[in-house]
């Protein structure tokens, strides 16, 4: 699954091509999208399981009789940030994309509140509440923005990564963190004592290098394919927080597809349980050999993650009363189904 890939990789597709921004937005053709094309924009890293999720869609309809749908791919973030590619889906300049929940926070506040710190306790507590307390809520929240809720995607747990060693907050007073631009992102750094440091994912490691950055919070897969053990090589295994993406389609291109095009593209996308046991057999990988990725993995004891517990308790609150909204409501269902859970556990 994991693959050595330089850095330069991933600036090489980050940064758009004139040529295809020209075709892509029709500055220069003015033609216009055959009707079964599905242009895609994510961003991915070849060798991770979100790369090979989009592969898989290709296959899956390419099997089917006359290829329904013949997707255009855009995944290397050859488009630009997840913000950028959003306000490009809900313009319909493309049809699907695969989104964090830390991107897709910046048109659905509320779902920042799925990133709050220690929210979950257990991955089967994850799947739980996932499964059966929130895609009916969000579905409408991103009707109303456009979008078509396709299908959630793992994304998993969110750690700290840093050039030295960071094991309770405490090690972080002064130290220059990454965050996103995700309000639940922003709130732990500052919660722990950092610095805070918004940038977009691609520059981490420029600014790594230049000593604008002593590290930050990433997904374990994510932090070793994208080569940032090169400059933070420590990566503490605080489990803060729980990304799960989701496939979105712009709502009135996929109204007017065919019943047939529509479920066809539903079929082919892989199932949650499919990308759930992929990202998670592909960290239980790298955790298993981190040297082969020059990381030096830390785990917590229960002293040091209870210190960490206590730093971001208010986190919670802030992030209900910032967002606003459905925040009290949606915390309200997530709570709920914390305690089904809780209690289907019991004997």
């Amino acid at each position: 699954m994991f693959h050595q890939r330089p850095y330069r990789f991933i600036r090489n597709f980050i940064v758009p091509s004139i040529l295809g921004l020209c075709l892509l937005f029709s500055g220069c053709e003015q033609q216009q999208a055959p009707a079964n094309q599905a242009k895609i924009v994510a961003i991915t890293v070849p060798g991770t399981p979100w790369y090979d999720s989009w592969m898989t869609l290709q296959q899956r309809l390419d099997q089917i009789p006359g290829t329904p749908l013949k997707p255009v791919f855009y995944i290397s973030g050859q488009l630009g940030s997840e913000e950028s590619t959003l306000s490009q889906l809900r313009r319909g300049r493309v049809h699907i994309g695969g989104f964090s929940l830390q991107g897709a926070s910046s048109i659905v506040p509320e779902l920042g509140l799925l990133l709050a710190p220690y929210l979950f306790d257990s991955l089967a507590e994850v799947d739980f509440v996932m499964d059966h307390y929130l895609s009916d809520t969000f579905s409408d929240m991103f009707a109303q923005q456009g979008l078509v809720l396709l299908g959630w995607a793992e994304v998993g747990w969110t750690n700290v990564y840093s050039r030295d060693p960071i094991l309770t907050p405490a090690d972080s007073a002064h130290k220059k963190l990454r965050s996103s631009n995700a309000l639940s992102s922003q709130l732990f750094v500052q919660a722990i004592g950092a610095d805070m440091v918004p940038l977009p994912f691609p520059d981490i490691m420029p600014s790594l290098q230049t000593g604008l950055i002593d590290g930050g919070e990433s997904g374990s897969i994510f932090y070793a394919l994208a080569g940032i053990p090169k400059e933070a090589p420590h990566l503490t295994l605080t489990r803060h927080a729980f990304d799960t993406g989701m496939f979105l389609a712009n709502k009135a291109w996929f109204d007017q597809l065919t019943e047939e095009r529509r479920q066809a593209l539903r079929r082919s996308l892989p199932t949650l349980d499919e990308l759930r046991q992929s990202v998670r057999n592909a960290e239980a990988t790298l955790l298993a050999d981190p040297q082969s990725h020059n990381v030096t993995i830390h785990k917590l004891n229960a002293a040091q993650r209870q210190q960490w517990r206590q730093a971001t308790a208010k986190n919670h609150d802030l992030l209900i009363e910032k967002i606003g909204g459905n925040s009290a409501t949606i915390y309200q269902l997530l709570m709920q189904g914390k305690r089904d859970f809780t209690q289907r556990q019991s004997p």
